[in-house]
């Protein structure tokens, strides 16, 4: 993940993380099933 985003340790995302994982989605155009 860019932007200085890592995965984290305990498993948790936090918000940022799931906007960049949402909009990656969003340009590969599998938008349909994003939580």
């Amino acid at each position: 993940m860019g932007n200085q985003e890592q995965w984290p340790l305990n498993g948790t995302l936090n918000y940022n993380t799931i906007l960049q994982l949402d909009l990656f989605c969003r340009k590969q155009g599998n938008d349909s099933e994003v939580p």
